[in-house]
């Protein structure tokens, strides 16, 4: 953490000079410093509430912070830090050793990447590959060369050679080493020239040809043409550049679509019906073969245009291939579409329209959609939808969670858990991952969920998870750790308009979600005005840089 100076012993309280501080004492992510006074910084008069609690019982959760800092007048350099759960002895006044749960940073590469001219470099996407070897991160760039952009790749294999593998938790032994390491597979490979904005481009991981080794997808997006397809093997060569005639146009959103042996791309939008309708377009595309091929639905499904319009993919039915589940929500109903995908055409197998109470609870801000794998014993073997929101309740914050089992087709509601940090504005939320938590009282569970945030400046964590195997919905907040010693720095919005885009799982892919959406901020930073997917809008929204920390969209000095 960058650190302020303290006021020399013998100054006085009301001296101003000698409180030698940051630029902006109330974010420790920005380094420039002035002259000022930090008597009055909220961070020294209020920064200690609300108090650390313990995270007991978090197994998994471990992921990677990529950095991207801006040392020297023209340098960029990329640093990655790697979080997980650890269990430490600690021992008490009789000798005893009594085992305690935290999260700790397990390591720090600090020379993961760099480029000598920042300027002409933008960093667009991090994606993870989990394969028979491990991990392999994926980062997509957009270079600049005079008039000309270029999307280029990078590569990096990363491994954990101690004794703790994957996400699990970890033992902490004074003379076990924890470093991770890292090699770098391909710098730089030069995908497509890029003419249209960067924001409508996307990165997909899958098995998208027969041949062994093809796991990258690489989208552009133009408003008035096909949608234009890159297939990158795992070493960064180009296998092809192709045209998806028969699409047009930005898609609300882009999936990786696992059918069998072989992946495909879906693209899926939304347009306007009547006032108690909305039209949904399905088109799904496989590139298994010289030129890609098409598989085209539309359908007008009775929703209401203004519901919250989310598209997830999932295996539901257990049959080896995934299912297009598209969900429109609102206050008092959700109304689920599930499709199923053949070579010969998409067709909608479920629809159903399942009450939600959430009509006394005043939206703040939807968090997440995303299937989960059943924890029920009523519906083994299936998937849920878990939900997330922010509402007001009793005048202040409360999350909400929803969990909709998709054998029954219900929707059970928790009960308001208050939100301690949405209301200072120092707190700013990163990304949610899947995790693990056992525990000796409460339910073992592994749908629980890590929050990763910023605080003033500081990366933070707090965990929540339900507690009965009756009540799987009720999750409740089981500890945070607010100052975790690092800084909030990350990757900056890229084409996703994610502020959280660098911040990746470490483990294995079947400890994640089943798939995921999170709700975007609109480019003014007002969640109360964002959207979920793609949208039109993203094309004119800036591109920011991880450590350009005070232009991220609605920042609070």
């Amino acid at each position: 953490m960058t650190s302020f100076y303290s006021r020399p012993p013998k100054a006085s309280e009301d001296d101003k000079t000698a409180w030698t501080i940051r630029a902006n004492v109330n974010d420790h992510s920005v380094f420039a410093r002035k002259p000022g006074t930090l008597k009055n910084t909220d961070f020294r008069t209020k920064g200690s509430a609300p108090l650390a609690r313990p995270i007991d019982g978090l197994v998994s959760g471990g992921f990677i912070q990529i950095q991207d800092l801006a040392p020297g007048d023209t340098r960029f350099q990329t640093c990655v830090n790697f979080w997980g759960p650890v269990v430490v002895g600690i021992n008490d006044r009789q000798g005893n050793v009594e085992d305690k749960n935290t999260f700790t940073l397990r390591n720090r590469i600090v020379d993961f990447d760099s480029y000598e001219k920042r300027d002409t470099i933008q960093p667009l996407q991090c994606v993870k590959l989990y394969d028979k070897d491990g991990l392999i991160v994926y980062r997509l760039m957009q270079q600049q060369n005079a008039d000309k952009k270029t999307l280029t790749l990078s590569g990096w294999r990363v491994k954990d050679p101690s004794a703790s593998t994957g996400k699990d938790q970890a033992t902490f032994v004074p003379d076990q080493s924890w470093v991770f390491v890292t090699n770098n597979l391909f710098k730089d490979a030069s995908v497509a020239e890029l003419s249209i904005s960067p924001n409508l481009v996307r990165l997909l991981t899958g098995n998208f040809k027969a041949e062994a080794g093809t796991n990258l997808a690489i989208l552009n997006f133009d408003i008035n043409n096909p949608v234009q397809i890159s297939l990158v093997a795992n070493d960064g060569k180009l296998k092809s550049n192709m045209t998806a005639t028969g699409t047009k146009g930005f898609y609300s959103f882009v999936k990786t679509l696992k059918n069998g042996d072989t992946d495909r791309v879906l693209l899926a939008s939304f347009g306007k019906g009547d006032s108690d309708t909305t039209k949904m377009a399905l088109d799904v595309v496989d590139t298994t073969g010289d030129a890609p091929t098409i598989t085209k639905n539309q359908a007008t499904i009775s929703a209401y245009l203004q519901s919250s319009k989310i598209i997830l993919v999932g295996d539901l039915r257990k049959t080896g291939k995934d299912e297009i589940v598209a969900l429109f929500d609102s206050q008092d109903n959700l109304t689920i579409s599930v499709n199923e995908y053949a070579a010969n055409g998409i067709t909608e197998n479920t629809q159903k329209r399942v009450p939600q109470t959430l009509s006394g609870f005043p939206l703040i801000r939807p968090f997440f959609s995303a299937l989960v794998p059943s924890e029920d014993r009523a519906s083994p073997n299936s998937l849920s939808i878990l939900q997330v929101s922010l509402h007001e309740y009793n005048k202040k914050p409360y999350f909400i969670f929803r969990l909709t089992d998709t054998v029954s087709w219900t929707t059970k509601t928790s009960s308001p858990v208050e939100d301690r940090l949405a209301s200072d504005p120092h707190y700013f939320h990163l990304k949610w991952i899947r995790c693990s938590r056992q525990s000796d009282f409460d339910l073992n569970t592994s749908n629980a969920v890590l929050e990763i945030f910023s605080f003033y400046g500081v990366l933070g964590i707090r965990l929540f998870a339900p507690t009965s195997e009756k009540k799987l919905e009720n999750y409740q907040e089981i500890g945070m750790l607010q100052y975790m010693g690092q800084t909030s720095i990350g990757t900056g919005l890229g084409c996703e308009g994610d502020w959280g885009s660098g911040i990746l799982t470490w483990g294995a892919e079947k400890n994640d979600f089943v798939d995921f959406e999170a709700f975007k901020p609109d480019p003014s930073g007002s969640a109360e005005k964002g959207s979920w997917g793609m949208s039109t809008t993203d094309a004119e929204r800036p591109l920011i840089k991880g450590w350009d920390v005070e232009a991220r969209p609605g920042y609070t000095p």
